[in-house]
Formats: C-alpha cells, sequence, structure tokens
C-alpha cells in the first residue's frame, strides 16, 4: 500500500492510534518519504521532549542503570515489527521508562532501514524516551544526524583509543540544534580535552580544534554550543 502521508501526519498530530498496516507502511516507506517522516517524528519528538537530550556517561556522573527496557530488533521483519509496535502503542500495561534498542549484528540492518525504524517508533510511541547505544554510527552512518533528531536519549562515544569520537559526538549535537541536559553550564569540549589528557592522549586540545574549529581548543563552539550557555 502506499503511503499517504498527509492523512498519516494528521492522525499522529491528533494523537490518533496507528494500526499495524500504517506502522507496515510506515516501515516500508520509499526513501524520499522516510526524510518526510523524519521531519514529523522530530516534531513530535520536540513536542513532548524539547530540545534537551539527556546522556548518562556525561563527565562526573554516577553509573545509571540504563533503559529500563529493549526492543529486540537481532531479525529484520517489518510485518512482525509492525504488529509488535500496533500492540506497544495500545497497551495501558506497557512499562515507562527509557527504551532501547537491541539491533543484533545478524540483522543487517541498511541506515534507511534503520531510520525507518527509529521514525516508527517516535510515531508509535511519541511520549517514550528511546534511547540510542554506542552503535550507532555503524548502524546509522551518514544518517546519523537524522537519527539524533528523534530520540531524546544516548551514550556519547567516549573512548580515549578513538578521541575524536567524541568530539564528533558534540559536533552532531549542535548540529541537531540539540542541548545535553545537566551540562548547560559546563564546557565539555574542555571536560573531555582534559580528560583525554589525562587518559594518556596526546594533542587533545589540537584535535579538539580541528573537530570543532578555531574555539574548539579553548572549548567553545562558536557561541551556538548545543551543551548550553557554557559552552561545550
Amino acid at each position: 500500500m502506499t503511503l499517504n502521508f498527509s492523512d498519516l501526519a494528521q492522525q499522529v498530530r491528533s494523537g490518533q492510534p496507528l494500526s499495524s498496516s500504517d506502522f507496515y507502511d510506515l516501515l516500508t516507506a520509499s526513501p524520499a518519504a522516510t526524510f518526510a517522516l523524519a521531519d514529523l517524528a522530530a516534531e513530535i519528538r520536540t513536542a513532548h521532549f524539547g530540545s534537551y537530550l539527556t546522556a548518562g556517561n556525561l563527565p562526573g556522573a554516577e553509573e545509571g542503570s540504563g533503559p529500563a527496557t529493549f526492543l529486540d530488533l537481532s531479525t529484520y521483519d517489518p510485518q512482525k515489527l509492525a504488529d509488535q509496535l500496533a500492540h506497544l502503542a495500545t497497551d495501558p500495561a506497557a512499562e515507562p521508562g527509557q527504551l532501547g534498542i537491541l539491533w543484533g549484528p545478524e540483522a543487517q540492518w541498511t541506515p534507511m532501514e534503520a531510520l525507518r525504524v527509529l521514525l516508527t517508533l517516535r510515531l508509535a510511541l511519541p511520549q517514550q524516551s528511546l534511547h540510542l547505544g554506542a552503535e550507532r554510527e555503524k548502524i546509522f552512518r551518514s544518517l546519523q544526524p537524522l537519527a539524533l533528531r528523534v530520540i531524546d536519549s544516548l551514550e556519547l562515544a567516549y573512548q580515549p583509543a578513538e578521541p575524536q569520537l567524541i568530539f564528533e559526538d558534540l559536533k552532531l549535537i549542535v548540529g541537531a540544534g540539540l542541548t545535553l541536559a545537566g551540562a548547560e553550564n559546563r564546557n565539555l569540549v574542555e571536560e573531555y580535552v582534559q580528560a583525554l589528557t589525562d587518559a594518556g592522549v596526546q594533542g587533545a586540545p589540537a584535535l579538539a580544534q580541528s573537530l570543532l574549529g578555531p574555539e574548539g581548543q579553548t572549548g567553545g563552539c562558536g557561541g551556538s554550543c548545543a551543551c548550553g550557555s557554557g559552552g561545550c
């Protein structure tokens, strides 16, 4: 069935539940329709979560419990997932809390398929907290900026063995127009430069500057940092 984007958007905005067939149409939409759905999903995400992202692994944070529940997507079956989402969307006993995703290496998701799953999750569960783990770059690749626009929680990619990842994450968050909750008055670039230096990484200030621009060396983000008024 061809996706009727206009009718579906009206349903979602009015809070009407979607059917299993609706979810199947979303999960099998064309690439062009997928990009339109990304804008709708971002709109719904902003309506419920504003511009904030949570990250449980900010420097100095206590180790959190992580997502309360996980959705197992280790096999790619659009019809099965559509039925599952139709049940979750109308289940009054569904547990609140953060929902993580188990992608499963054997599923061999393409980035576009994975993005459609994430967009469908947001439209199916507009008030549900959606969390992406450290594997998100490998899953979404060049579509990761679109993925960030529809989630509200993520694990930052802090790995001293690959120090560039954390600065790429901070730049990605800025580009998505999002703010890390709890970092409004902090300079995360500076904090991560210091953490990497303490971990024995050579040239962390120069690496931050090369990835974030001239102000990266001192931790700034050109005055528009997603981490708050204190800069990244």
